[in-house]
């Protein structure tokens, strides 16, 4: 047990930091004091804590490395904890970032991005069928995207083999009034354009009689 200096609180040494210089092998000031401390510093010496940070991650950059990655493969779940957090606080700048990365891209690299659109039909089609999916809320996390690009990649095989334009169908309609399906791997399958359009959205297997 130790006593912090600043909350003069009794806490485990858990609760404190380890310094080898210590008698006693850690800081004097407890976890939660000093990170209020850092903060308080942090705003009152923005650039000269930024310049400090990078030139000790230049000095130690190696071991910065290891002991980040060591980390991340102990706590998986923690570390998806945070993205997710970091994600949800920034949505709005990383998605308007990632826009302005995609259309740079798109420009230094025009041809490539054709070859990579022709050469990959079917991925093209999964990823416009997901964002679409996305608007109404149709996504969910345990779906299959490699079965769902197979199932696209499917329809345009048969497509360009068959001379007959088949299509990729929600067997549970997505926008029906009566029922919502949910884009996944298991409520899909490859049919002529045809079937699908006489289809619509007022069909699925097992429906009410009567509906």
């Amino acid at each position: 047990m130790k006593r912090c200096v600043t909350c003069k609180e009794v806490k485990s040494f858990d609760s404190f930091h380890p310094d080898k210089s210590k008698a006693d092998g850690h800081v004097s000031m407890c976890k939660a004091c000093r990170s209020q401390y850092m903060k308080g510093y942090y705003i009152l010496n923005k650039e000269k804590y930024k310049k400090e940070m990078a030139l000790r991650y230049c000095k130690y950059r190696t071991r910065y490395n290891e002991l980040s990655r060591k980390w991340v493969m102990e706590h998986p779940e923690e570390r998806k904890r945070i993205q997710n957090s970091y994600y949800q606080r920034h949505k709005h700048l990383i998605q308007a970032k990632n826009r302005v990365h995609t259309r740079n891209y798109n420009l230094k690299n025009p041809m490539k991005n054709k070859e990579w659109k022709a050469k990959n039909p079917g991925k093209c089609l999964a990823q416009k069928a997901r964002r679409r999916a996305s608007e109404i809320s149709a996504n969910v996390k345990w779906a299959n995207p490699f079965f769902i690009e197979e199932i696209y990649d499917l329809a345009k095989r048969r497509t360009k083999i068959l001379g007959q334009k088949w299509v990729v169908d929600h067997i549970v309609p997505l926008n029906s009034p009566l029922v919502c399906g949910l884009h996944v791997e298991n409520n899909l399958q490859v049919i002529p354009e045809i079937h699908n359009l006489r289809k619509h959205n007022r069909y699925w297997p097992d429906m009410p009689v009567g509906v």
